[in-house]
């Protein structure tokens, strides 16, 4: 689809509709699915966190995020509307820079209190003290004199700008703060217990209290498990069918059930690396990039999904980004074999063939064993490196022994220029090669998106390349 045409698409969106839960969203398949409220809201986000990625052109990226964020508000009202209360709305006049707030907390209220004994609609919210990071708010139930029957709401407004990533620090601080405290002790000596959390892109919540509250047997009507879609039956997980296909070769149709398992749940870790180690042995770099970068922003301690996002950049030889991601990873796993390959791969991608070839050298000999895979990759690259040294030396060679036995002879003279010609040219000729060979895809070339070093135990963790 011709640009134009995308952003006229996006210009007739409306925004102003209330919609029913579960809502249908038509997925890049063409599939109509139903999604819940929150599984709904997690899918737009992570079409903003994946926007750059998908779309070349800046101005499709704007309108695709602007599009998200409107769809996000827009879900965010009709959950209000529909499921709402007065208490609420408070906090979304305390919070106005996020559209819909009051949506998300009626949600995760309604979640938290689904099994207790007070509907969420009887509750009341009052607001204590804000500071830089945080909001914070008294909740109790009208009809409960019980102190042990209120809670502290926190509130966090998060983003990618100063304010908010200070936020996601603070958030994240008072959860392990939280957690840390509920472990150990008399429950009756516990001042605050972490009773419920949630987090989104924008915004998160900690709500605490004197006891835990008792979990829902089953979902809210609302929040119930997706319904299969009318005429067709409830399809089967698409990250096992995912790794069925992959059994089978079928690699492409595998890349896209991976694809599909993350986008419908996020947290799905096995998913993510999945989709990057099959699209990078398909040389579908863009796809690989996308799963990779998503799962680094929901694993962000993941060291193999920081390998994937690494590698991705420098097989699009995107040298900056790559030795970006490369120096997260190598906090990570620190000086380890993985680091050391993609180091010196990266140094040879940029001309510095010499410092790259030591480096893939040192390597293989301090990890002699360890990784069959990186191992042969950097021998590959190594025996490339050797061979052609050795042409701009043999014919350099040539040059001079042609020249030594002309004795002067202005008849050797053309041959003697095209030798030395000849050898100087190897070298662009060579760095065109090793561009080429760092960009096919890991099937027939270098394999270098599994390494064993990274790889983490757990079922289906990591698809054999």
């Amino acid at each position: 689809m011709d640009k134009a045409r995308k952003l006229r698409r996006y210009s007739r969106k409306d925004y102003s509709q209330i919609v029913e839960f579960p809502v249908e969203i038509v997925g890049r398949d063409g599939v109509v699915r139903r999604y819940s409220f929150e599984d709904s809201i997690r899918l737009y986000q992570r079409r903003i966190a994946s926007a750059a990625e998908r779309y070349g052109d800046r101005e499709v990226v704007a309108a695709e995020i602007r599009h998200c964020r409107r769809r996000i508000g827009q879900l965010r009202r009709s959950y209000f509307t529909r499921f709402g209360w007065a208490a609420v709305e408070a906090v979304h006049r305390a919070a106005p820079r996020v559209p819909g707030i009051h949506g998300e907390l009626a949600a995760f209220l309604r979640r938290v209190f689904a099994a207790g004994p007070h509907p969420a609609e009887t509750s009341e919210l009052r607001w204590l003290a804000e500071d830089a990071h945080q909001q914070t708010w008294y909740l109790r139930f009208r009809d409960e004199d019980d102190p042990a029957r209120a809670y502290l709401l926190y509130v966090f407004v998060l983003g990618e700008d100063e304010a908010g990533e200070a936020a996601r620090a603070a958030f994240r601080r008072l959860r392990a703060s939280l957690r840390a405290g509920g472990e150990g002790g008399e429950e009756a000596d516990r001042v605050e217990l972490l009773v419920a959390e949630h987090e989104t892109a924008d915004l998160a919540f900690l709500l605490t209290g004197r006891e835990p509250v008792e979990a829902p047997a089953e979902p809210p009507p609302e929040e119930s498990p997706e319904p299969p879609i009318p005429g067709e039956e409830a399809g089967p997980d698409p990250l096992h069918e995912g790794m069925i296909l992959l059994r089978q070769g079928r690699r492409e149709e595998a890349l896209r059930m991976f694809a599909m398992a993350y986008e419908a749940s996020h947290f799905r870790r096995a998913a993510y690396v999945g989709a990057a180690v099959v699209a990078d042995q398909l040389g579908a770099w863009d796809e690989a990039l996308v799963a990779a970068r998503m799962g680094v922003h929901y694993f962000p301690t993941d060291a193999l999904l920081r390998h994937q996002l690494a590698l991705a950049h420098l097989r699009r030889g995107e040298a900056d980004a790559a030795g970006v991601a490369l120096e997260e990873l190598r906090v990570l796993v620190g000086d380890a074999l993985p680091v050391a390959i993609l180091e010196g791969l990266l140094l040879i991608d940029q001309g510095r063939v010499r410092a790259g070839a030591r480096l893939l050298a040192r390597a293989r000999e301090r990890w002699r064993g360890t990784d069959p895979d990186l191992e042969h990759a950097a021998r590959q690259v190594g025996a490339a490196v050797l061979a052609a040294r050795a042409a701009r030396w043999a014919l350099a060679a040539t040059a001079l022994l042609v020249l030594a036995a002309s004795a002067g002879n202005p008849w050797f003279v053309p041959v003697v220029a095209a030798g030395f010609l000849g050898s100087a040219s190897v070298r662009p000729l060579e760095q065109r090669f090793y561009h080429r060979v760092l960009r096919q895809p890991g099937q027939s070339g270098l394999r270098l998106a599994n390494p064993a070093a990274l790889r983490q135990s757990g079922p289906g963790s990591e698809p054999a390349q």
